[in-house]
């Protein structure tokens, strides 16, 4: 991995977090992919447990949800 970072530990400081994480995933791979994926889903799971944003669905509408084909309503440009 010191081969893809900067020698001198300032520029290293300096480096996006996105070049740290390609640079990591470039070497270790799947890995640290799914790594990273467990840690977003821990936060998740913690934020929704600390700021109780967790809904209770009624069963049947929750069925009739998972079989929609459900989509965001964002729009994106």
């Amino acid at each position: 991995m010191t081969k893809a970072l900067p020698i001198e530990p300032r520029e290293i400081e300096k480096l996006p977090r996105y070049y740290v994480a390609n640079v990591i995933y470039t070497i270790i791979g799947e890995r640290f992919k799914q790594w990273v994926e467990q840690k977003i889903q821990e936060r998740t799971e913690k934020v929704v447990q600390e700021q109780d944003m967790a809904i209770e669905m009624d069963p049947e509408v929750l069925k009739a949800f998972k079989a929609s084909n459900h989509v965001s309503s964002k729009l994106t440009l």
